[in-house]
């Protein structure tokens, strides 16, 4: 059983409830420890209701109230038509606030369960992703790729955009990792509308770079590259 099996929020200001002072003011203290007794029993129970459907349930509650059949039987009649503290239906005892107290707990559960497999999906996914590009990475030296891939798999461009950081003339550039995972997204983006292919990647970017760079820097000026196929990929 875990530690919280059988746990139920309880109001530390219950004892103020009218219907509880009025069940007090019969029965007093042991009456309000009888009345909490019968909730935990209730609480143990399926759907948090008691069976009286066999003669000699009174009995095995009165044991747990450590009071008599007979004490337990009028106290309870009492909590029923009395002090609507409690209700009986189909021969099964129930307490209303109680229900109430469960449905919401019981709801709260379900939210926090639902959160927690959301989050446990979404790292199991984030591990699955980490674990294919890391065994690519075992697989091919990523300094050597020149395929789409180098753009396209986070292991294989991160390296690329460290190389990149290390070549090119950045100036006084901040968050260039930012800025080349951008211009990425955008090379990548452009190259699929307009259903372009290079045999050398690597190349493609760098020279895409390069040609931002001098835009940035003096939009009058070009840049041009030794491959012609590489020339303005912006056309």
């Amino acid at each position: 059983m875990s530690k919280d099996a059988y746990y139920f929020p309880h109001d530390s200001n219950a004892r103020h409830d009218p219907k509880i002072i009025a069940m007090t003011s019969v029965y007093g203290m042991e009456g309000y420890a009888w009345y909490w007794v019968i909730v935990e029993m209730l609480r143990e129970q399926e759907s948090y209701r008691y069976s009286f459907k066999s003669k000699y349930a009174i009995n095995s509650m009165a044991k747990e109230m450590n009071t008599s059949a007979d004490n337990a039987r009028a106290y309870i009649d009492d909590c029923v038509n009395e002090f609507e503290l409690m209700e009986i239906s189909d021969e099964m005892l129930s307490c209303p606030s109680l229900d109430k107290r469960m449905i919401r707990l019981d709801k709260r559960r379900a939210q926090a369960r639902s959160a927690a497999n959301a989050r446990w999906k979404k790292n199991t996914d984030d591990v699955d992703e980490l674990s294919f590009e890391e065994e690519t990475k075992k697989e091919v030296d990523p300094k050597k790729v020149k395929t789409m891939e180098v753009l396209t798999n986070s292991i294989y461009f991160a390296f690329f955009s460290s190389e990149l950081s290390e070549s090119e003339n950045f100036g006084d550039m901040k968050n260039i990792d930012v800025f080349l995972a951008k211009e990425r997204d955008i090379a990548v983006d452009w190259m699929r509308s307009k259903g372009r292919k290079f045999k050398d990647y690597r190349a493609f970017f760098r020279n895409w770079i390069r040609r931002k760079l001098v835009e940035i820097n003096n939009p009058k000026e070009e840049v041009k590259s030794n491959n012609p196929q590489l020339n303005n990929p912006y056309k």
